[in-house]
């Protein structure tokens, strides 16, 4: 995952796994991850913080085995995602 405070002309690393922000509101979002230990099933729903701009992230609650990119925000805070590995099952996460 890298990170631009310039409008793209340069980019700083910040993780060594790739973050999909799905929704952002002020410093708190909602976003997938992929571990780069294991690109197939590492991936984690979660929603997340930062405190210094996008720079590091706080995750706040998370889920494990979210193997899709599907997401859809039911009601505000509570999402749901879609496991399409082994047990092929619906997901729901909701921010506390």
């Amino acid at each position: 995952t890298v990170r631009s405070t310039d409008g793209g002309a340069t980019w700083q690393k910040i993780a060594d796994y790739s973050i999909y922000i799905l929704t952002m509101k002020g410093d708190d979002g909602v976003a997938i991850a992929r571990d780069p230990d294991c690109p197939n099933l590492g991936i984690a729903y979660a929603f997340l913080t930062t405190t210094d701009g996008g720079l590091t992230w706080t995750w706040t609650k998370h889920t494990d085995a979210a193997i899709s990119f599907v997401a859809q925000e039911l009601e505000p805070g509570t999402y749901v995602i879609h496991n399409s590995v082994g047990a092929n099952q619906f997901i729901w996460i909701t921010k506390d």
